[in-house]
């Protein structure tokens, strides 16, 4: 049951992004976060007539997740840098020493500022544009049918789908959860969950959709 709980809205371009695209070759680094983040930022600057090719090896391009880094390849670029760990706070430590660096974070309107701290507190210029929004969607057609039916299994994807999903369906929002295993793809979304009295069962050890796959057919296994 496709259940969106979240709508995903390109910003419009303004002076600031196309001042960035004018500087790209300025960049030490530019950190992708999402899939989203990718489109839609190179998808702005084919509209603007610019392309973000990396000229002489620059800048570098870093990539939370695997899912991130193949879409960032299939529009051209050179992945320089893959976290462990597919979180914010990961590529902290792939990236390495980053002081006096220059670095570019194209981001969610509302995202997290952990990543972006933790950069600038090691010493890194970090310029922020946010390319996108993440809002609340008109709810789904079946929303009466998944509150009376429930569903065996509930998967969140992000933070923003637990808070969608809560926003969506207010007051009913936890009792729809009661008889349906709750699964999450990473700790911060089981944390996100959690602070909202939501009970999570499965979190995924490897923060992908594979992985989130994996670790539910792992969990009714056992």
């Amino acid at each position: 049951i496709l259940f969106p709980t979240v709508q995903i809205v390109a910003l419009k371009a303004n002076t600031e992004l196309k001042r960035v695209f004018q500087v790209w070759d300025s960049f030490d680094w530019v950190i992708f976060t999402s899939v989203n983040g990718v489109n839609i930022l190179y998808d702005r600057a084919k509209l603007t007539g610019v392309s973000l090719c990396q000229r002489s090896g620059r800048p570098r391009i870093a990539a939370i997740g695997p899912a991130t880094a193949q879409e960032l390849v299939a529009r051209g670029g050179t992945v320089g840098c893959i976290p462990d760990e597919y979180v914010a706070e990961g590529i902290v430590q792939c990236l390495g020493d980053v002081g006096g660096q220059r670095i570019l974070l194209p981001r969610a309107k509302r995202a997290r500022k952990v990543l972006a701290d933790q950069l600038t507190g090691r010493g890194a210029e970090v310029v922020e544009i946010a390319t996108y929004d993440v809002i609340q969607p008109t709810p789904p057609p079946d929303i009466d049918q998944v509150l009376s039916v429930g569903a065996d299994i509930i998967t969140f994807t992000s933070s923003s789908t637990v808070e969608g999903w809560l926003r969506l369906l207010g007051e009913h929002a936890l009792s729809a959860l009661q008889q349906s295993c709750v699964a999450c793809i990473g700790p911060i979304t089981a944390d996100t969950a959690r602070r909202h009295a939501i009970p999570v069962d499965v979190v995924a050890t490897d923060y992908t959709t594979s992985g989130l796959i994996r670790a539910l057919v792992g969990h009714f296994a056992a």
